[in-house]
């Protein structure tokens, strides 16, 4: 799977890079060099601290995060740390953002220096589990999600793990770009069910158009008890199921 691919209308280079077990994504991570390892962890920083999250600070006492370091608005905490340090996106995150999910891939979008701009990622895991790795095992949250998507805890399905843009590219296409590629590959390693969560609204039109294109129908809806929202927006968990008889 692992191949370089060149959009000529965007002018980025989408590097494909897939991997089939929990050592060989961690691996795969170690194999990259030192300036695309802080560039990717720059682009996760900027992305996550910008819309539609605002992720800039966490409260040190419940763990939620926050624009800015005041008061917590969910325990009334006031002592905040930078929500996403280099030293921890680097020696942990990265590695385990692909690690947690296989078979699945990487892609990374670079711009004509070679520099990483952006880069999208995901892969296999039961949704029972996913449910308990993201909800921290709530089980309103559980039966929620299996009820409206009608699809097994222990079924095995594709999560849209993370996409993030550098925000000096955003709203140029990079996205569209990187999330088309990781649908291709979902449907191309022959998963029936891809999901993910989001509260960007555009951004879930974007993957409907594209799921439509590789033949699955898409439902999003807000989990019962998921209670996560970003300025009043809430966050839709959203469910891909293949339509029978297309590949």
């Amino acid at each position: 799977m692992n191949k370089r691919e060149r959009d000529l209308s965007a002018g980025n280079n989408l590097e494909v890079l897939g991997y089939t077990s929990a050592p060989e994504a961690t691996a795969l991570i170690d194999t990259l060099d030192p300036k695309s390892r802080l560039e990717m962890a720059s682009v996760y920083q900027q992305a996550f601290a910008g819309y539609p999250w605002y992720e800039v600070v966490a409260c040190k006492q419940c763990g939620e995060f926050a624009k800015e370091g005041d008061t917590c608005s969910h325990c009334q905490g006031t002592v905040f740390a930078e929500a996403y340090p280099t030293e921890w996106l680097l020696k942990e995150y990265l590695p385990q953002m692909v690690a947690d999910y296989v078979p699945g891939v990487l892609i990374l979008a670079k711009d004509e220096t070679d520099s990483i701009q952006g880069f999208s990622c995901g892969g296999g895991i039961k949704l029972g589990e996913l449910i308990e790795h993201k909800y921290k095992g709530k089980p309103d949250i559980l039966e929620s999600i299996t009820t409206n998507s009608e699809v097994n805890p222990e079924k095995t399905v594709f999560y849209e793990n993370e996409t993030c843009i550098s925000p000096t590219v955003q709203q140029k296409g990079m996205g569209s770009q990187l999330n088309f590629a990781r649908v291709k590959q979902a449907s191309e390693l022959g998963f029936e069910h891809v999901c993910g969560r989001t509260i960007n609204l555009p951004w879930l039109e974007v993957k409907k158009r594209h799921f439509a294109q590789f033949g699955y129908d898409c439902a999003a809806f807000y989990p019962e008890g998921d209670t996560y929202e970003v300025d009043g927006q809430r966050r839709f968990f959203f469910m891909a199921t293949k339509r029978n008889g297309e590949n």
